[in-house]
C-alpha cells in the first residue's frame, strides 16, 4: 500500500499535459432567441483549423469543403492555467496557450493521417516492459541497488491498482504516438564526422580579438544630402502592400495600494524563503519567475531589492521576480471602459479616440507593438474593430483600415530612417578605408592594427572570448559569433545592432585533432538532439502554413 501511494503521488507529476489535452471540453449550450446562430466562443471554441484541400483533384475542381478541426476553449483555459502558474505574464500565457493548442490538434491530425496508434498488445507490452522513468530509482522498488522487475509486475498485476494502470496507459496513449512521429519526422538526421568535428571544434574555441567601435558621423547632415542618398537608394525603403491599423492602448493604473500590498507580499515571501521554503515552490504558489543569478557566492540570507519589473527576492543563487501588478478590480474597470470605447467606436473610431482623451497609434502588417500573436487575424478587411486585447497591463483595440499598396513613403515621412541608414553607409565606408590601411593597401603601407584606429581617435578593447562564455553581453558575443571564422592575425568588418566593429584576431584557438577524436562520441548525442529539434519545429512551421487557422479570443466587432 506504501509502494502504490508514492507511485500515485508521481504520477501527478507527469500526467497534467494527458489531463489538459484529452479531458473532453463541455461546450457551451446553444443560445440566443429567434433564431441567431450562437457565436463560435459561445460554442465552446477558441479558434478552428480549417485544413485546405491537398490533393491535385480536389484543386482542379475547385474543392470548397474544408475539414474542420475545432480548438476548445476549455483545453485553452486549462493550460492558461498551467502556463500561469509558471509565472509567465497572462498576456504571454494566451500566445503561449493558443500556439500549443493550435500546435496540439495539428499532431494529432498527422498521427490520424499516417496511421499512428497503438494496438492494446502494443500497450501491454510498454506498461510491462517500461515502469514511469520517476519509478526506476524508487528505493522501494530495489533489491540489492537495482530495480526489481518482479516487484513491479506484482503491483501491476494486481487488480486494485486498475486505477493507477488506466491513468498511465492514457499516457502512453498519449506520448507513444508523438513519440513515433517525432522519430518519424527527424529520421533525416544523420551526422557526418566532419559535421561532428566542426560542432566540437566550434563550442570549444577560444578567440583573442582587438576591436574598435565605428561610430556613424555627427547627425547633423544637411537634408540636401540625405534626400540625394534617398533618391539613389529608393529600393531599400519601398514597402510592401500590407494591411493598415490605427489602435488604442487603455492603461490599467498601479495605485498606491497596489504597490503597497505587492511590497507585503514580496515581504511574505521573503520570510517563507527566510524560514526553509524554497524559491521555486514559492514562485509556483506566487505565480512569480524565477531567474538564475551570477553570485560566486551563494548566500542563505534573503534580500528584497525593488526594479524596474517589480520587486526581486533572492536567496542562494536564485531570484524570485514578483512585478507590481494592478488589482483584479483595475483591470475589470478598465476592460469595462475598453468596452464602452468599442461600442462608441463603431460609428466614428477617431472621434470616439477624441472623446475618451486616447492617442490615437497608426500601424501597418502583422508587427504591431501589441503583445499578441494577430497572425491568425484577418487584419485586411476594412472597418473592422479587435478587441480588448489584453496586454502588459494594458488592454489594446484595433480598428482596420483596408490595404496600403506596395509604394515608397515621401521622404518627408522617412527623413529618421534615411539618416540612420544613411549614417551607417558613412560608417561602413570609413571602416573599409580603416581596414585598408591595416592591411597596407593604402599609402603610407601597412600599419598595425591598434595604431591605424588609435591615430584616428578610435579607442580599441581587447578581450579573450570562449563560446558559450555567460559573462559576455549580447553585443560581445554577436562580435565573437561573427569574428569566429577569422583567421589569427586577421582583420574583418562586424555588422552588429550596436554599429559597426572593425574586428582583428590576434588568437584563434582550437581544440587539436587528438582531443577531438576523442570527444566525437561525447558530441555526437547533443549534436543529434539539436538537429531533430531543428527539423521538428520546421516540419511543424510548415505544418501550420498548410492549414487555415481561425482565432476567436479576441472579438471582431
Amino acid at each position: 500500500m506504501m509502494v502504490m501511494r508514492k507511485l500515485r503521488k508521481k504520477m501527478r507529476v507527469f500526467l497534467w499535459f494527458a489531463i489538459v489535452v484529452f479531458v473532453a471540453g463541455m461546450t457551451a449550450m446553444m443560445v440566443g432567441g429567434g433564431g441567431r446562430k450562437p457565436t463560435p466562443t459561445e460554442q465552446g471554441k477558441v479558434g478552428e483549423i480549417y485544413i485546405k484541400p491537398t490533393s491535385a483533384w480536389q484543386k482542379m475542381k475547385r474543392w470548397t469543403r474544408k475539414e474542420k478541426i475545432p480548438l476548445s476553449y476549455r483545453d485553452y483555459s486549462n493550460l492558461l492555467e498551467h502556463y500561469k502558474k509558471q509565472g509567465i505574464p497572462a498576456w504571454k500565457c494566451k500566445n503561449l496557450a493558443f500556439s500549443t493548442l493550435v500546435e496540439e490538434a495539428l499532431v494529432i491530425q498527422e498521427m490520424k493521417k499516417r496511421g499512428i496508434e497503438l494496438t492494446d498488445e502494443e500497450v501491454v507490452e510498454i506498461i510491462k516492459n517500461n515502469p514511469p522513468p520517476e519509478l526506476l530509482q524508487d528505493t522501494l522498488l530495489l533489491t540489492n541497488g537495482e530495480f526489481d522487475y518482479n516487484k513491479y509486475l506484482a503491483i501491476i498485476s494486481d487488480p486494485s491498482n486498475t486505477k493507477w494502470l488506466q491513468s498511465y496507459e492514457l499516457l502512453i496513449r498519449s506520448q507513444m504516438p508523438r513519440e513515433i512521429l517525432y522519430q518519424t519526422i527527424t529520421s533525416a538526421a544523420r551526422p557526418t564526422t566532419i559535421d561532428l568535428i566542426e560542432a566540437y571544434a566550434h563550442s570549444h574555441l577560444k578567440l583573442t580579438l582587438e576591436y574598435a567601435l565605428i561610430p556613424n558621423p555627427e547627425p547633423r547632415t544637411p537634408n540636401p544630402e540625405l534626400l540625394e542618398y534617398y533618391n539613389t537608394h529608393q529600393d531599400e525603403f519601398m514597402l510592401q502592400e500590407e494591411p493598415i491599423i490605427n489602435y488604442v492602448v487603455f492603461q490599467v493604473p498601479i495605485s498606491a495600494e497596489d504597490e503597497d500590498y505587492t511590497k507585503e507580499i514580496a515581504q511574505e515571501i521573503a520570510d517563507f524563503a527566510q524560514g526553509g521554503a524554497s524559491l521555486d515552490s514559492l514562485a509556483i504558489e506566487y505565480g512569480c519567475q524565477i531567474i538564475q543569478t551570477q553570485s560566486q557566492t551563494p548566500n542563505t540570507e534573503h534580500r528584497i531589492t525593488k526594479k524596474d519589473d517589480g520587486y526581486h527576492i533572492t536567496k542562494e543563487d536564485k531570484e524570485l521576480i514578483l512585478p507590481v501588478r494592478p488589482s483584479d478590480e483595475s483591470f475589470v474597470l478598465t476592460e469595462d471602459k475598453a468596452s464602452d470605447f468599442i461600442s462608441a467606436a463603431k460609428s466614428d473610431f477617431l472621434s470616439a479616440a477624441k472623446s475618451y482623451d486616447l492617442k490615437v497609434h497608426k500601424g501597418a502588417g502583422y508587427e504591431l507593438p501589441i503583445p499578441a500573436d494577430l497572425s491568425y487575424i484577418n487584419l485586411a478587411e476594412k472597418d473592422k474593430i479587435i478587441g480588448p486585447i489584453e496586454g502588459l497591463n494594458c488592454f489594446y483595440v484595433l480598428h482596420t483600415l483596408g490595404i496600403q499598396e506596395s509604394h515608397t513613403p515621401e521622404f518627408s515621412t522617412l527623413s529618421d530612417k534615411v539618416r540612420d541608414k544613411y549614417h551607417h553607409s558613412k560608417a561602413q565606408e570609413l571602416a573599409q578605408k580603416l581596414l585598408d590601411k591595416t592591411k597596407g593597401r593604402l599609402k603610407p603601407s601597412f600599419q598595425p592594427f591598434k595604431e591605424v584606429l588609435q591615430a584616428n581617435g578610435f579607442p580599441v578593447e581587447t578581450r579573450e572570448f570562449s563560446a558559450g562564455a555567460i559573462h559576455e553581453s549580447p553585443i560581445q558575443q554577436e562580435i565573437f559569433l561573427k569574428a569566429s571564422n577569422l583567421p589569427e592575425n586577421e582583420t574583418g568588418i562586424v555588422s552588429t545592432e550596436d554599429g559597426i566593429y572593425l574586428v582583428h584576431c590576434l588568437k584563434h584557438e582550437k581544440p587539436i585533432q587528438e582531443e577531438i577524436e576523442k570527444a566525437i562520441p561525447e558530441v555526437y548525442p547533443d549534436w543529434i538532439k539539436e538537429e531533430k529539434e531543428m527539423i521538428y519545429e520546421e516540419w511543424l512551421a510548415n505544418l501550420k502554413t498548410s492549414v487555415d487557422i481561425k482565432d476567436y479570443r479576441y472579438k471582431i466587432h
